[in-house]
């Protein structure tokens, strides 16, 4: 259907984009997710220990990697 709500050609965005400052503070925040999750993981996830609190150690640690992973490539893509 024409109106069907979705559009076939992507339209940019008219966000201007994010400055070196951004993306530095964006890294800086995703690394420190990132290291706080590891720790929180190693010390968390010792037999025995509270698996609430481990289970939420890995999630942490899961996103912290994953928001990573994004500035870096949020990173590369801007210096192009």
């Amino acid at each position: 259907p024409p109106d069907s709500g979705f559009a076939l050609i992507p339209e940019p965005s008219r966000e201007p984009p994010p400055t070196r400052a951004q993306l530095r503070g964006r890294t800086l925040g995703a690394a420190l997710t990132f290291l706080l999750g590891l720790f929180a993981a190693a010390y968390l996830g010792r037999p025995g220990g509270n698996r609430i609190a481990a289970t939420l150690a890995a999630l942490l640690l899961i996103v912290g990697l994953c928001w990573l992973i994004v500035t870096i490539l949020q990173n590369v893509t801007a210096r192009k």
